[in-house]
C-alpha cells in the first residue's frame, strides 16, 4: 500500500475517510465489483435491522418487535443505507447509541465515566463516516451537563461523572475532533490560500493532488458549499416526506415520523433532545439532497414507532393484510426490476414520491463503457455529470473528472464552453442541455438509459 497517496485521496474527497476506507475493506477479499465494495454495509444493514428490533422488543415486546422487522427489513429503506457509502454505518452508530440509553434504565441518571466514554467514540465512529453526526454529540453533551447539574449531590461515587471530570474527559475528545479538523479541513485551507505551505510540504513529501485546480477541495469545498446553499427552510422536510412516500410507503412515513417523534418526546424525552438538532437541520436548515440523511432519522424513529402497537395479537389479521400489502409495495416499487423506459414514473408523482438513486432501474453501463472504450484512449481525457459507477467501476484506467452540471451550460458562454477544450468526451444525461454545439463531434445516445455521450471536437491544438 501507498500509504502517502490513500492519505492524499482521503483529503481529497468531499466526504469523511470512514465510507472510503470501510468499503476497501471488503476488496481484501473480493473481486473489485460495485456489489464487492458494498457488501460491508450490507452487513451493517443486517446488523442495524436486529439492533432496531432489539430496541422495540426491550420497550415493549416481541409483537412489536416482528412490526418494526416488517416495516424497516420489508421496506425500500436499504437502498440508501447500501448505496451511500457512510450512511449505513451513521444509522448503525445512531442505533447502537440508542440501544445503550435504552438498555442502560437510568435515563434521569448521571452517566458513568466509562458509558460517557463509549458513547464519545461512537460518537465519532459515525462522525468520520458523515459529519452530520456531529450533532448528535452536541446532543448527547447538552444532555449530560443538564444531568449533572439535575443530579447535583455530596455523595459521588468512584465511577460517576462529575462536572470535573466531565470537562476533562470532553476536552481530549474535543482535541481529537481539532485535530480531524485540521487535516480534512485546515490542510485543504492552507493549501488553497497560502500556496508558501504547499512549497513547505514539498521539501518532505511529494505533494500530489492530481488534476487539482487551485481552488477549495476536499471537505472544505464540501463546507464551503453547504455554508452557501443552506438557509432555514421547508423544502427540505417536503423533499424528505416525498422520499418516504415512494421509497417507504405512500403517506406512512409520515405518521411514522409524527408518531415516533410524539412516543419520544412522551416516554424518552432525553433521546427526543439528543436527536433533536440532527432532526432540525436535516429537516428544515440544509438544502439539496437531503432525503439520505433523514433517511437515519427515520430509521431510528421505527423502534419507537413500533412499540405503539401493543395491542398486535388482538389485531393480527389487520397486520397480517397489512404485511402483505407492504411487502408487495416493496417488491413492485424497490426489488422488480425495470430499465429508464418502462420504469413506472407516473406511479411515483400519483404517490408524490421523488425518487432518490432508485435501486431497480438497470442501466448498460458495460455496453456504454465499451463504446467509450471504442472512440478514446485512455490518455484522453473525459468529464462527467452522472453518478460516479461508470467512471469509478468501468473506467477506471481512464483520466476522468468530475463536473457539477448547473442551468448555466444551458446558455451559450464562451468561458463555460473553454472549459471543454481539453476533453474528449463529456458524459452526462439527456435532460442536461448542453449548449456548446460547436464543439460537439457526435452524440451517441444508447437504448433504455437517460445517459447520453458527448464526442467533442479536437480543438485542444487550437487554444
Amino acid at each position: 500500500f501507498d500509504f502517502q497517496l490513500i492519505a492524499i485521496e482521503l483529503i481529497k474527497d468531499w466526504h469523511p475517510p470512514g465510507r472510503n476506507l470501510l468499503s476497501v475493506f471488503s476488496l481484501f477479499f473480493l473481486s473489485e465489483t460495485i456489489s464487492s465494495t458494498r457488501f460491508t454495509y450490507h452487513l451493517i444493514w443486517v446488523l442495524s435491522c436486529l439492533i432496531a428490533v432489539s430496541i422495540t422488543r426491550k420497550i415493549s415486546n416481541k409483537s412489536c418487535g416482528f412490526i418494526c422487522a416488517t416495516i424497516l427489513c420489508g421496506s425500500g429503506l436499504f437502498h440508501v443505507q447500501i448505496m451511500s457509502f457512510g450512511l449505513g454505518a451513521v444509522t448503525f452508530f445512531g442505533l447502537l447509541i440508542l440501544k445503550i440509553l435504552v438498555d442502560s434504565n437510568n435515563f434521569n441518571n448521571l452517566v458513568s465515566k466509562k458509558n460517557y466514554i463509549i458513547l464519545m467514540i461512537i460518537s465519532f465512529l459515525g462522525f468520520i463516516f458523515f459529519n452530520t453526526f456531529l450533532l448528535i454529540v452536541i446532543g448527547l453533551n447538552l444532555l449530560i451537563i443538564y444531568q449533572i447539574f439535575k443530579n447535583k449531590t455530596n455523595n459521588k461515587n468512584a465511577g460517576e461523572l462529575t462536572f470535573n471530570s466531565y470537562l476533562a474527559l470532553c476536552f481530549a475528545f474535543f482535541l481529537v475532533y481539532i485535530l480531524y479538523y485540521f487535516i480534512f479541513l485546515g490542510l485543504p485551507y492552507l493549501i488553497t490560500f497560502f500556496p508558501s505551505f504547499t512549497n513547505f510540504l514539498n521539501l518532505y513529501i511529494d505533494l500530489n493532488f492530481g488534476n487539482w485546480d487551485g481552488k477549495p477541495f476536499g471537505q472544505l469545498f464540501q463546507y464551503i458549499s453547504r455554508q452557501n446553499s443552506s438557509q432555514i427552510n421547508i423544502h427540505a422536510f417536503s423533499n424528505n416526506i416525498k422520499y418516504l412516500n415512494w421509497h417507504f410507503f405512500p403517506w406512512l412515513g409520515v405518521i411514522v415520523f409524527i408518531f415516533g417523534k410524539f412516543i419520544l418526546f412522551r416516554n424518552y424525552k432525553n433521546i427526543f433532545f439528543i436527536i433533536l438538532p440532527y432532526s432540525l437541520v436535516v429537516n428544515f436548515y440544509l438544502y439539496g439532497n437531503t432525503a439520505a440523511h433523514s433517511s437515519c432519522l427515520f430509521i431510528w424513529l421505527i423502534p419507537f414507532f413500533s412499540s405503539f402497537f401493543n395491542n398486535f395479537r388482538k389485531n393480527f389479521f389487520f397486520s397480517f393484510i397489512f404485511s402483505i400489502l407492504f411487502l408487495s409495495y416493496t417488491y413492485y416499487t424497490q426489488v422488480q426490476v425495470f430499465n429508464f423506459s418502462n420504469f413506472p414514473y407516473e406511479l411515483v408523482k400519483k404517490f408524490n414520491g421523488k425518487l432518490v438513486w432508485p435501486p431497480n432501474i438497470m442501466r448498460p453501463l458495460e455496453t456504454i463503457a465499451k463504446k467509450i472504450k471504442t472512440i478514446s484512449k485512455p490518455d484522453d481525457k473525459i468529464i462527467y455529470s452522472i453518478d460516479g459507477a461508470l467512471p469509478i467501476y468501468y473506467l477506471k484506467d481512464y483520466d476522468v473528472r468530475y463536473i457539477k452540471y448547473h442551468d448555466s451550460l444551458k446558455e451559450v458562454n464562451t468561458n463555460k464552453c473553454d472549459q471543454f477544450k481539453q476533453y474528449k468526451i463529456y458524459i452526462t444525461y439527456k435532460d442536461n442541455i448542453f449548449s456548446c454545439e460547436n464543439m460537439i463531434k457526435n452524440k451517441i445516445i444508447f437504448d433504455n438509459t437517460n445517459i447520453v455521450i458527448f464526442e467533442l471536437k479536437e480543438l485542444r491544438n487550437n487554444d
